[in-house]
């Protein structure tokens, strides 16, 4: 199934700060028929899934801490529950600060990529990385 034409709604942030369902039903109704997560304002992803259901918006994908181990097995619960298979997620600059620290960075894309594979998932990373 092609993957639909789908809104960033980082590009929406600060008003979807203030009223997330409102952002999402005006989404819909522009005809935007799919929305890329970046955080769901303070919602519970079933919640934020029934409204999506409610306005027939699907999700082709979300900006998430996918390649953080301590935070992996919510990312993937969530994104089950919105029902997006891909996950977009980076580092913070201090990760990149040296050679060796970059290397190791890569390694942990490598390992969390393997890991969400698995369970049918596709990790990418935000920022190009060098040897991934």
């Amino acid at each position: 199934m092609p993957i639909p034409l789908a809104l960033q709604l980082y590009t929406l942030r600060e008003d979807a700060a203030g009223d997330f369902p409102a952002v999402l039903r005006t989404v819909a109704a522009i005809g935007y028929k799919g929305v890329e997560f970046a955080g769901l304002h303070g919602m519970k992803p079933a919640d934020v899934r029934k409204i999506l259901d409610d306005l027939g918006l699907v999700t082709t994908s979300a900006h998430v801490p996918v390649f953080d181990p301590a935070q992996a097995d919510q990312v993937l619960a969530d994104a089950r529950t919105l029902g997006y298979s891909y996950l977009v997620g980076g580092f913070g600059p201090d990760q990149f600060e040296v050679r060796r620290e970059d290397r190791g960075s890569c390694r942990q894309v490598q390992q969390r990529r393997r890991k969400v594979r698995g369970g049918g998932f596709y990790g990418l990373p935000a920022q190009p990385l060098v040897g991934v």
